[in-house]
């Protein structure tokens, strides 16, 4: 019999939550705890374990599109011993999970190795933009994955090879923002730029924007309410107790920066309670949500998260993390589920033709039945 069910299933929100990938706890790389898919429950600020990624992802890009969150380059774990080493260094893989049913599968890989890269999904397609290569080559180009098709392309490249960059959806186009380019010391600091560059996906072009008015790597960019945020991030740092033989470092901040058009600058909105880098962002609705990180103090990692609402401008606490986390990255996840309406949401003929059955149906109280 036909079934007027089949016909117009209904597309039921569930919720939201946040899901952390990748990274480790900034002092080992256990293979457990470096491979543990991380929730936030968003009602009870609590954070659980909810599964396993294939493989360990330091510094991995992480984007979600449809019904899958993709997990992009990174490099493998222990990636300081050898950069050059295949098995530690930089991957070109991407793996698609899939939170509903808790799967993973493995993607094409892009045509180049990137670590530290920066990530964006929009339009059917993802986006990657520069990175490290295993050789610590700083990256120029632009790769372009059209989720239908299952293929790579080549997107325009950038106007400057960065690392430590974030990418923000903005509208219809793509908000680069700031990251180190090459040579990446200069004066014995990390050369860290505050330039930002938009790129349209259906032009393949770049136009130049307002520089952020701070230097920013390792720093969070997101797009909400169709304004980019820079939020906390490092900067150029000397450590005046460290001998001059030391290698540069990087200083924690923790201010939130808007673009704000009415104005054409950005303005400094609020700060975070911990200044941090290479921590995990999301946004809700109109809430940034920030956790981990690297601290302000040398070699300090965080378990904290922070909530900023951004027309309140307010940061307040959020749940602690299962454990101290960086180099990772975070998204959030909107949950579905498609069911048989209840109600048919269209007026229903009186009589209907069923191709399976090759004959006409007459509607009745309990149903379409054979004429």
């Amino acid at each position: 019999m036909f079934d007027i069910m089949e016909y117009f299933p209904e597309k039921i929100y569930r919720g939201v939550m946040i899901f952390a990938f990748g990274g480790y706890d900034g002092i080992s790389f256990n293979q457990e705890t470096c491979r543990q898919v991380l929730r936030y429950d968003l009602a009870s600020e609590t954070w659980d374990v909810v599964g396993e990624m294939p493989c360990v992802r330091i510094y991995p890009a992480v984007v979600t599109y449809g019904d899958h969150i993709y997990i992009i380059g990174g490099a493998n774990a222990d990636c300081s011993s050898s950069m050059m080493s295949p098995d530690r260094g930089p991957s070109n893989q991407m793996f698609r999970y899939t939170p509903s049913s808790n799967s993973w599968l493995e993607c094409p890989p892009m045509n180049y190795k990137r670590m530290h890269l920066a990530a964006a999904a929009a339009f059917g397609m993802i986006l990657v933009f520069g990175g490290q290569d295993e050789w610590e080559n700083t990256l120029n180009s632009v790769e372009i994955f059209d989720i239908d098709a299952n293929t790579w392309k080549t997107g325009a490249s950038m106007r400057i090879p960065v690392y430590g960059a974030s990418a923000a959806l903005v509208g219809s186009t793509i908000h680069l923002s700031g990251g180190i380019t090459c040579p990446d010391i200069v004066n014995g600091k990390y050369n860290i730029v505050t330039r930002v560059h938009a790129y349209d996906p259906y032009a393949n072009e770049w136009t130049v924007q307002h520089a952020m008015p701070v230097r920013r790597a390792f720093h969070g960019g997101i797009g909400v309410d169709g304004q980019p945020h820079v939020v906390a991030g490092a900067a150029p740092g000397v450590n005046y107790i460290l001998t001059r033989s030391d290698p540069p470092h990087f200083l924690a901040h923790k201010d939130i920066f808007a673009y704000c058009g009415s104005i054409d600058k950005w303005k400094r909105m609020a700060y975070l309670k911990a200044p941090r880098f290479s921590y995990g962002i999301a946004a809700v609705g109109s809430t940034i949500i920030v956790a981990g990180g690297y601290g302000e103090k040398i070699d300090e990692m965080l378990d904290s998260t922070e909530h900023y609402d951004i027309y309140t401008q307010m940061v307040r606490p959020g749940g602690k993390m299962l454990l101290q986390r960086v180099a990772f990255q975070m998204v959030a996840f909107h949950f579905y589920e498609i069911v048989p309406s209840q109600t048919c949401p269209v007026v229903c003929p009186t009589v209907c033709f069923d191709p399976e059955l090759g004959t006409c149906l007459q509607r009745t109280a309990d149903g379409y039945v054979p004429l």
